[in-house]
């Protein structure tokens, strides 16, 4: 507000998930926003609304967000300037995964069939010097797989069959469970350390404040705890708690289908080291206007970020990078509109320095400013290609509601050089598409107008283009047959061919070397001349000063 920007908070639920509501703003804010949390509706518009209208959408991370929010294989991946795979390490210390598990009789059938599942996938994507542990527990708790080193062969296969073995009995208590679980982990001395609790969280012990005291304990030894709510009757309010507490991520498994899915995000969180912690100072990549007057020493350091890779620098531009290379802060054009990813949290506990930053408004309105749509877009995008005197015209229509505009009759009348106007039809190669090739009538620039006809409906857009020279002037038109008629050229006028660039440049040195030996007879005939009567007045002891 202090920069002179209007926005509207909303939760995830409440985004429309059409792109007609979206069309009233024009840049969108994940701000730590889990996948799990969108519909595919909600994320189908979303792509509309940057890649068909030309909005922008900013990307925030946190401990709910890209990887660790289960963008792998949605909408939202396809969208970011950056890739999810984790930068690869040297080396990394052994991670340690700790699987609760309620098998209460509430997690009978689906339920708990689907859990195990997930374990065992959990399971088989952790490397072999990782360390595993299952503690299942109803009203009573027991050590399935006590916390261990995973191996390979038979000792991993005896992981995955104790998984497979668990059965549904009694009651609920999860409080003696997770401090056990938690007290194990915070034993350890190395690595990261995770806790997954899969239950309905309707425990018959314990109350929040307890709870809370726990997630505290795991925290002081570095251990962070994520929970997975199972069911339409769970208690997801404690649930949210536990993993809010705990520094994890909450995740909701309305369908017993999506318990996998889940499992295997935070298997694959700890596996890769999503999170990159430690004092880190943010680097300019380079001059962009997300950091427009701002110099690397202007920002705080962070405590943690989402380590993400880079995309190809010829598509996407990483603006702020870590110490190690990661990306910070990085943008790209998608479709019509712009996509901005900030991989550290805002505001919370991986940006503590920069609360207290007295930038920080400038730097997220430079973020929003940048992403807005451009105010010359309209519903026609139209691209020229040029090849010799060969032109290719591509238009893509956009109708406000985000539907391709069809069957509309497409034209593009251009000025050209001369001052002479023309007419190009455009056909339609596609739902929304308009294609054609033509050839220009001569060099220079030209001025065009596509227009889009529908009806009663009209659409314009303006078009530039240059023509340049016929391809002989192109060195790479010899390559292409060109050596031939140069060839017939050299006959024609009586001349000869001369291969070859060091040729023709040797050919011209000796040309300039004869010229120069031409220029020097010259002034030795002019000397000779004049130094003639001198010789003959010598020779007949000619000596006036004597």
């Amino acid at each position: 507000a202090s920069q002179g920007i209007q926005a509207q908070m909303t939760e995830p639920a409440s985004l429309p998930g059409d792109t007609v509501a979206l069309e009233a703003y024009q840049v969108l804010v994940l701000m730590d926003v889990p996948a799990m949390k969108l519909s595919l509706e909600q994320q189908a518009a979303l792509e509309a609304f940057v890649y068909a209208q030309g909005h922008g959408l900013i990307f925030t991370g946190g401990p709910s967000a890209y990887s660790l929010g289960g963008y792998d294989n949605t909408v939202l991946e396809q969208m970011l300037p950056v890739t999810l795979q984790p930068p690869e390490r040297a080396e990394r210390a052994p991670a340690s995964l700790l699987l609760i598990i309620d098998r209460s009789g509430s997690m009978a059938g689906a339920k708990l069939d689907l859990t195990k599942e997930a374990a065992m996938r959990a399971v088989e994507i952790l490397q072999p010097s990782d360390r595993l542990g299952v503690l299942i527990f109803d009203d009573l708790w027991e050590w399935r797989v006590p916390l261990t080193t995973l191996g390979d062969g038979g000792q991993l296969r005896a992981v995955l069959d104790t998984i497979g073995a668990l059965t549904s009995r009694g009651g609920t208590d999860l409080l003696t469970p997770l401090q056990v679980g938690v007290g194990a982990m915070a034993a350890l001395t190395e690595g990261n350390k995770h806790v997954v609790v899969l239950s309905d969280g309707i425990s018959s012990s314990g109350t929040p404040e307890e709870f809370r005291q726990i997630a505290e304990t795991a925290l002081a030894a570095n251990v962070t705890i994520s929970t997975i709510a199972i069911g339409d009757n769970a208690d997801t309010q404690l649930m949210a708690d536990i993993a809010e507490w705990g520094q994890g991520r909450f995740h909701v498994a309305t369908t017993p289908e999506s318990i996998p899915r889940l499992v295997l995000a935070e298997s694959r969180a700890v596996n890769s080291e999503a999170v990159q912690q430690g004092s880190v100072q943010p680097n300019i990549v380079q001059p962009h206007p997300l950091v427009n007057q701002f110099s690397p020493a202007d920002f705080p350091p962070l405590e943690a970020y989402v380590a993400v890779s880079n995309r190809p620098a010829t598509t996407a531009d990483v603006v702020l990078a870590s110490p190690l290379d990661d990306p910070l802060l990085a943008a790209w054009q998608y479709g019509l509109g712009r996509v901005v990813a900030w991989t550290s949290d805002v505001g919370g506990a991986w940006t503590p320095a920069w609360a207290a930053w007295p930038e920080l408004g400038r730097f997220w309105a430079q973020a929003v400013r940048y992403a807005l749509p451009d105010p010359k877009q309209g519903a026609v995008l139209a691209e020229a290609h040029t090849v010799g005197d060969q032109v290719t015209v591509a238009v893509l229509g956009t109708a406000a509601d985000g539907r391709a505009i069809t069957l509309a009759g497409a034209e593009l009348v251009l000025a050209a050089p001369n001052g002479t106007l023309f007419t190009v039809v455009l056909p339609q190669t596609a739902p929304g598409e308009y294609q054609t090739t033509f050839t220009a009538p001569g060099p220079g620039a030209y001025r065009g107008l596509v227009t889009l006809r529908k009806g009663s409906e009209r659409w314009e857009t303006p078009l530039g283009l240059a023509v340049g020279y016929t391809p002989e002037y192109d060195p790479r038109w010899l390559a292409a047959g060109g050596t031939a008629t140069l060839e017939q050229v050299a006959a024609l006028t009586g001349g000869q061919p001369v291969s070859g660039l060091r040729v023709a440049t040797a050919a011209a040195a000796e040309a300039g070397a004869e010229e120069e030996r031409s220029q020097a007879g010259l002034w030795l005939v002019l000397a000779a001349l004049l130094l003639w009567p001198v010789e003959i007045a010598i020779r007949r002891r000619w000596m006036p000063w004597k």
